[in-house]
């Protein structure tokens, strides 16, 4: 059986205040639904959270990234203007600057 990983990362992405608070709050929200649903806490939310609450810069697995991005879109379909067009911006910065969705190993 072969693996591989998908640690490559595109280097660290500079958020404004305004992107670091949406960021963080889809974060929240994605701890806040396992919660509720009663399931582990997602780690990658966990780590965004840490890197966004150290310094607001943002270094990411091809993982996280996917995942942070799913999370990101989602949450701007419900989110205020404001906080849709910073959510999306990130999204969309972390699309370009990361590979496609990792591959599952089997």
């Amino acid at each position: 059986m072969s693996t591989s990983t998908a640690d490559t990362d595109a280097g660290a992405l500079d958020l404004t205040r305004s992107e670091q608070w949406v960021l963080h709050h889809a974060m929240l929200q994605e701890l806040e639904a396992a919660a509720a649903a009663d399931e582990s806490e997602p780690w990658w939310a966990i780590a965004v959270l840490e890197q966004v609450e150290a310094d607001g810069a943002l270094a990411l697995t091809c993982f996280e990234a996917w995942r942070v991005t799913r999370s990101l879109r989602s949450y701007a379909a419900d989110a205020p203007d404001r906080d849709s067009t910073a959510a999306e911006a990130v999204a969309e910065r972390l699309s370009t600057a990361y590979e496609s969705p990792p591959l599952a190993t089997t």
